[in-house]
């Protein structure tokens, strides 16, 4: 096993001397660690880094990820932080009496000490000329003390990256990272737990570790993975990209049998798991700096080219209202740089995205993996953009929220089976375009879009009669909710060989499994639909419609799991199944519209409110009272209810549900004075 012991481990004893805990102040950032001469000192729950301290030529730096700390060192009335502020005044090289200059009051690099501690409390913006001045003072002897909140520093700047803060400029230098994740702490922090995580935290440790030993993958493979994530592009790009790729280059070659296929050769032991979790988060990095990277194993999934494709340019306009994702109809190779030049008539081109792969669900953290995690690479659009995929896919442009439409040419895209009922062109060529290249295919219909594997789909004549049987599915939720499907981005379908969550589950998209591409099975057949239905995509179809004012907590599936009933399957439809058969779909209808029109001050805000607000308005609609149904499967809060409609005749019918559990049934009758 390859030894990361470090000669600076000294500094993290001198740092923590006597201390024990440090409290957490408001909620840190991370520090990713990765120079020779840089050491995590302060680390949070999952081993990344709160605190580090790093050398510089003769001088010394320390640096947080919240200024709360610097904070509590300037004021030093704390008495948690007593040893640490003097453990760091020692190490800095501070004497009694000694104080910091405040580098916000520096305009000029004349007015930079000759020696002494720089004190930096935020991203240092106006300092930026004085980046190369700051670092010479540290080489030749004087300290830093550091801290700012990175996310909250992006949070109130949306335009700009950490690779864009002037401190982080300052700290890329000494091989040290600030990162636009939250730590993971409890109220406070152990000085004697970051001392053991720290010995495999540091992140150009552990990348020579694996180099020097590949079997060394599962100690290290978190720490890589997470930071590699993490870390800003610009400075992964200039400073970890070629240790990482060695690192990716030896394990691949080592462990061949870890790439992960569908059967019986799905990745599923830990050593597979770290490697899938390393390649993945360098290729991912790979892909968004623009460069030709190919994961081994796509033939397998999501597909591959038997014979290099003809690449070509391509243009769209996009016209967008909302925020959505957006068909192309163009494929991406992988491996191949897709090369984007881009104008909006919105208001920031970089509030648009360009995504290739329609596979988004990542699988990071399962347990096994029939498919590489990360099928899907994100990039936000600048005027030029170059983006590449290890798996290959189809391109979409995703939209903010904001109306504007955009133009973009497309170079090395090869053409997909594309088809839009929205686009008469897309619809006259089907004949041709169901041959095109590209190995997915988009289906689209007014309201609904089903991403299909294109060899499915070649001999598909006309998929207009199944996409308008969808299309009605839609509509017929949108009328039970008293909505308009025009008003809200088109549903999405995607089967997956692994979907994230059980066989499928809701989103946007929404991800179900492959058989909905099989002959026996295909989806797109409007006959089958419109007779038979589909029980599950209908179900979750469902679950996207639903709305936050009268979904109730434990009732995400289908609006009614209890703690007294949620273990039991279908119990959770009882009650509304109950309401649906004794008054009919209407009552829904218009209690639905009652919500549609609700301005946003009347709106539920708990759990409490929502249960109360349905079971009064359903009551009121139908006119009688509901709380002895609902008191019979076991609702909370329907003494409130009882309150409101207690004047109207109580309903509790005595059907095949009720009469599953008939000691019960008698008591609520009593309770609730109903006679038989």
């Amino acid at each position: 096993m390859a030894k990361t012991t470090s000669s600076n481990d000294s500094w993290r004893d001198e740092l923590l001397k006597d201390v024990k805990t440090i409290p957490k102040v408001g909620v840190p950032g991370n520090i990713v660690v990765f120079g020779d001469q840089a050491e995590p000192i302060l680390l949070d729950d999952r081993g990344r880094a709160i605190m580090a301290a790093a050398t510089y030529g003769s001088g010394k730096i320390v640096a947080f990820s919240h200024n709360g700390y610097i904070k509590q060192f300037r004021e030093g009335k704390n008495k948690k932080f007593e040893d640490l502020n003097r453990n760091i005044r020692t190490w800095l090289g501070m004497k009694e009496g000694d104080d910091v200059t405040d580098a916000s009051n520096i305009k000029e690099a004349a007015e930079i000490p000759k020696s002494g501690v720089l004190l930096v409390a935020g991203g240092g913006d106006k300092g930026k000329k004085l980046i190369p001045d700051v670092l010479k003072f540290v080489r030749e002897g004087g300290g830093l003390l550091c801290g700012v909140c990175p996310w909250g520093w992006l949070q109130k700047r949306p335009r700009k990256t950490i690779d864009d803060m002037v401190l982080q400029g300052i700290l890329n230098e000494v091989g040290l990272s600030f990162t636009a994740e939250t730590c993971a702490a409890k109220k406070e922090i152990s000085a004697a737990e970051s001392k053991e995580k720290a010995e495999i935290s540091h992140l150009g440790r552990a990348l020579k570790a694996i180099d020097l030993d590949p079997d060394s993958v599962e100690k290290y493979a978190e720490t890589v993975t997470e930071n590699a994530h993490s870390i800003p592009d610009k400075c992964f790009e200039k400073r970890l990209n070629a240790p990482m790729e060695k690192c990716y280059e030896k394990c691949i070659k080592k462990h061949k049998d870890c790439i992960p296929k569908g059967g019986k050769k799905r990745v599923k032991d830990s050593r597979g798991r770290a490697v899938v979790s390393l390649t993945t988060g360098f290729l991912e990095k790979q892909a968004k700096m623009g460069k030709e990277v190919k994961a081994p194993g796509i033939n397998d999934f999501p597909g591959d080219f038997e014979e290099e494709p003809q690449l070509q340019c391509a243009s769209v306009i996009i016209k967008s209202a909302r925020k959505e994702r957006h068909s192309t109809g163009y494929y991406l190779p992988a491996g191949k740089v897709l090369t984007i030049k881009a104008t909006t008539t919105g208001e920031h081109l970089d509030d648009w995205r360009v995504r290739v792969g329609a596979h988004s669900d990542n699988l990071s953290g399962k347990k096994k993996f029939k498919r590489w995690p990360k099928l899907s690479v994100v990039k936000r659009l600048e005027a030029e953009t170059k983006i590449s995929s290890p798996y290959g896919g189809l391109i979409y442009f995703e939209s903010p929220k904001e109306a504007g439409d955009l133009t973009a040419s497309m170079e090395n895209v090869v053409e997909a089976p594309f088809y839009d009922l929205e686009d008469p062109r897309s619809v006259q060529n089907w004949s041709e375009r169901r041959k095109a290249p590209g190995l997915w295919a988009d289906l689209a219909g007014e309201h609904i879009i089903f991403t299909l594997p294109a060899a499915s789909v070649r001999d598909l004549e006309d998929p207009s009669e199944g996409l308008r049987a969808w299309d009605d599915v839609v509509k017929a939720h949108h009328e039970l909710r008293g909505t308009n499907p025009s008003g809200e981005h088109r549903q999405r379908i995607v089967p997956d060989r692994q979907p994230k969550a059980g066989w499928m589950h809701a989103g946007y998209p929404i991800v179900t499994n492959m058989d909905i591409a099989a002959r026996d099975k295909f989806i797109l057949d409007g006959k089958k639909i419109r007779k038979a239905g589909n029980w599950g995509l209908f179900h979750e179809l469902g679950h996207n419609m639903q709305r936050k004012w009268w979904t109730f907590e434990g009732t995400g599936e289908d609006g009614a799991q209890h703690d007294v009933w949620k273990k039991k399957a279908g119990i959770a439809l009882a009650v509304y199944a109950q309401l649906a058969h004794h008054f009919g779909w209407e009552p829904y209808k218009k209690v639905f519209r009652q919500y549609e029109k609700d301005p946003k001050k009347k709106q539920p805000e708990n759990n409490k409110e929502r249960i109360v607000l349905w079971i009064v308005r359903f009551s009121e609609e139908v006119g009688r009272n509901l709380v002895p149904l609902f008191d019979f499967w076991g609702f909370p809060h329907i003494e409130e209810a009882q309150a409101q409609v207690s004047g109207l005749e109580a309903f509790l019918p005595d059907d095949d549900l009720t009469a599953l559990a008939p000691e019960r049934l008698a008591e609520i009758r009593g309770k609730y004075n109903i006679q038989t």
